[in-house]
């Protein structure tokens, strides 16, 4: 990801919504195959102010949790 790209989109999404964004993909860069591309997607959908931190807040409480269960069945 390019480092100026958090930049970028600080203004666009606003504090709140960039730092839970960023904080988000971090949490899951392992399964993320372009985190730059993720969060450029996601800049796009707040400027009409389509964005909301709580479905990305739920889908990874969603993907932790199948993460989980999936570990509790092994």
């Amino acid at each position: 990801m390019s480092t100026r790209l958090p930049t970028r989109c600080l203004p666009v999404l606003g504090p709140e919504n960039a730092t839970t964004l960023v904080a988000c993909l971090l949490e899951r860069a392992e399964h993320i195959t372009s985190a730059g591309g993720y969060l450029r997607d996601l800049t796009g959908k707040a400027w009409p102010r389509k964005l909301s931190r709580g479905p990305t807040l739920m889908a990874l409480l969603s993907a932790d949790a199948e993460e989980a269960r999936g570990a509790s069945r092994s």
